[in-house]
């Protein structure tokens, strides 16, 4: 919960040009509510290059989901290393089922496995979250690389 926030803005400078004047460049900001966050609690980002207002909305956006969805994961160890379709894997969705953590029924990514071999057996850790936890950042682009694209 402490990465979650109830507000979250990006504020930023754009690019001015014959459709951009310099003050609707100058101050762009976009913001998003967090789901589930009792009290007042705003955050301010900062974009890591130039942006627009949709893009900051959308940023916004986004953020708010990546936080929410990491804020709820969990650790589970299960016996064996496999299941019916074969070994644990990353990036794969499982159906959870456990009420003290509110999961009923909820499809899960894996985000993390860990197979461990002891006096216990095999076992496996798996770390769970919400989709909304990997949702995508798009990286920013340098020049020289756009021309390759």
């Amino acid at each position: 919960m402490r990465t979650r926030f109830s507000e979250y803005s990006f504020v930023g400078q754009g690019w001015a040009d014959d459709f951009r004047n310099g003050d609707a460049a100058a101050h762009i900001f976009g913001s998003a509510k967090g789901a589930l966050v009792p009290r007042y609690r705003p955050t301010v980002l900062h974009p890591e290059d130039n942006i627009t207002l949709e893009n900051a909305c959308r940023r916004a956006r986004r953020q708010a989901n990546i936080n929410y969805g990491r804020s709820r994961a969990a650790t589970y160890t299960v016996t064996g290393w496999a299941h019916a379709d074969g070994l644990w894997e990353p990036n794969r969705p499982v159906q959870v089922f456990d009420e003290w953590m509110g999961f009923d029924g909820e499809w899960l990514m894996i985000a993390g496995v860990r197979f461990i071999f002891g006096k216990g057996g095999r076992r496996t850790e798996l770390e769970v979250m919400p989709p909304e936890a990997f949702d995508l950042v798009p990286l920013p682009i340098n020049e020289s690389e756009a021309a390759w694209q």
